[in-house]
């Protein structure tokens, strides 16, 4: 399989629980497998507020453990970000823009 180019993915939804219990723990399996690219980034979008760090730390209880390395689950989690997004505001989707 051919790695992609750079890339943010940008999941909305992102402080949900098909987040937390099945993408991120698949993305990290990429990550694991080699399948990503050197330079990536995932912003979680959602309507729950969280800090980048709350956020990371809420998606490491699905990663850390599982023979999972912590210094490994720790240089993944740091590529993650969050925005609360309330879709009905425009100046969300600009900062989102400016995020990006």
């Amino acid at each position: 399989m051919k790695k992609p180019e750079n890339f943010i993915l940008v999941i909305f939804g992102g402080s949900g629980d098909l987040t937390d219990r099945k993408l991120i723990p698949a993305i990290y399996q990429l990550y694991m497998e080699k399948f990503l690219p050197e330079q990536f980034a995932i912003i979680g979008l959602g309507r729950s507020e969280y800090s980048a760090e709350s956020f990371r730390e809420k998606l490491a209880a699905n990663l850390k453990g599982n023979q999972n390395s912590e210094s490994t689950v720790d240089a993944f989690l740091s590529r993650i970000y969050y925005q609360t997004l309330n879709m009905r505001q425009a100046e969300d989707y600009h900062r989102l823009k400016t995020n990006l």
